[in-house]
């Protein structure tokens, strides 16, 4: 068993010795001892006692006090005075190196042992309460770095680097639900090599903590979970929600690992990370918004301008060709008057669904003006007619189920294609499918 190891700094030998005397007693560990202040600050230094017991009236031109304050601040250990002085003056003048106690000779032993107990235990605490809100401050400045994170992913990473930061756990997870499943989506680095990246949402602490959006602290899962439940040996685990999308964990192999300090500390950082969550999710969500159309879900001219940019650029230095299909469904005027315009809208969405379905991964389908779309369709050719051809027999098929309306849906198309080593702009290909566009609508009347 560890013994607290004690410096005695006291000029007279037999004081001193009958206090070593009266430690050893009580089973604590006299390192040393020492009679003049100099003597006590190159001990404290080179051998780190638990704490000190001090006079005041020391040998040589360093007092107890001026010892202390040295100690103080080099050494960071709690000093005890020991003095035949009580007078104001002397206690205004100890005060000043923040001792841990003050007793005046003579003494009782029971006195003695008791100013020695507290002051371990103000000290235990004082560093304690350091230490927690040097991690708090610590937590501001993750707070701030949240901020500049530009992907949730980002904000995963930061949050496990921190925990490990702030916290001595075995293993730590963030999990977020997806399809009422819990889905890992970072761990910390201790993980063991396999462990599952699913989780069940009806039968453990993180669905529990996630349905109850409160945080979870137990200190001895041994005795909880004799069965297989806890087959991994873990005895402590916090778990924290995060807002109403997921749930951050610490566990570990030690019973009583945690207590209520890290409860708060672990819910201000996963506080930080929601939040970071949020805002990431919204841009998202923004991002999302200023590049579709609203009704239809499809791209809008905003968008197109850019992808046009960007693949006209590829298309230079690869040598490819651009082609475009414009859309535009026929009799939408008709149908509004006829029907209502909350069902040309539901027609324009049907349409929309059927060109993005039918249209392939790379292109590009835009609502590009109030009945008319068009597909940008990357490194394509005359291979369009393809294309054109699906997009067809899609709305054909609409047309046959009739599940959303008691009148048949179609359109006219026009297609062109712009070549990489062609003079021709852009606007005036799109222009050109525009006009085939038409050709088949008049077409489509006749």
């Amino acid at each position: 068993m560890y013994k607290k190891k004690i410096l005695i700094v006291e000029n007279e030998r037999i004081i001193a010795e009958d206090l070593k005397r009266i430690l050893l007693g009580f089973n604590y560990d006299v390192i040393d001892m020492a009679a003049s202040g100099l003597n006590a600050v190159n001990i404290a230094q080179t051998m780190k006692p638990d704490l000190i017991l001090m006079d005041i009236i020391l040998e040589g031109t360093m007092d107890g006090v001026q010892a202390a304050e040295q100690i103080r601040d080099k050494c960071d250990i709690p000093v005890v005075y020991l003095t035949a002085y009580a007078d104001e003056k002397t206690l205004e003048i100890a005060k000043v190196s923040g001792p841990f106690g003050y007793l005046i000779k003579p003494f009782e032993e029971k006195e003695l042992y008791a100013t020695i107990e507290m002051a371990f235990y103000k000290d235990q605490t004082e560093k304690a309460l350091r230490e927690f809100y040097r991690k708090i401050e610590n937590l501001h400045e993750v707070a701030r770095n949240l901020v500049a994170c530009e992907s949730s992913k980002d904000v995963y990473k930061m949050t496990i680097k921190t925990a490990e930061s702030i916290l001595d756990f075995s293993i730590c997870s963030l999990v977020i639900v997806e399809d009422d499943k819990l889905v890992v989506k970072a761990t910390s680095t201790q993980t063991p090599v396999g462990a599952s990246q699913t989780g069940d949402l009806n039968n453990s602490i993180a669905g529990e903590t996630y349905k109850t959006g409160k945080t979870i602290l137990k200190v001895n899962l041994e005795e909880e979970f004799k069965d297989d439940k806890n087959k991994n040996g873990y005895k402590s685990i916090i778990s924290v929600p995060i807002g109403n999308i997921g749930v951050f964990q610490v566990v570990s192999t030690e019973s009583n690992a945690f207590d209520k300090n890290d409860v708060r500390l672990l819910e201000l950082l996963i506080g930080h990370t929601n939040e970071a969550l949020k805002r990431i999710n919204l841009q998202s969500k923004l991002k999302i918004q200023a590049m579709h159309d609203q009704l239809t879900g499809a791209y809008n001219r905003y968008y197109l301008y850019q992808a046009l940019d960007r693949e006209v650029k590829l298309s230079k230095r690869y040598n490819r060709s651009i082609a475009f299909l414009i859309v535009d469904v026929n009799g939408l005027k008709s149908i509004n008057d006829k029907y209502g315009h909350l069902t040309g809208d539901k027609v324009l969405q049907c349409v929309s669904d059927v060109l993005i379905e039918k249209a392939r991964e790379s292109d590009i389908v835009v609502r590009y003006g109030g009945d008319e779309f068009l597909i940008m369709l990357p490194n394509t050719g005359k291979d369009v007619e393809t294309v054109k051809e699906r997009i067809l027999e899609g709305i054909k098929l609409q047309n046959q189920e009739k599940t959303h309306f008691n009148f048949p849906i179609s359109f006219a198309i026009g297609s062109a294609y712009w070549k990489s080593n062609d003079s021709t702009e852009i606007e005036d290909v799109i222009a050109t499918a525009d006009k085939r566009m038409y050709e088949n609508k008049k077409n489509q009347v006749r």
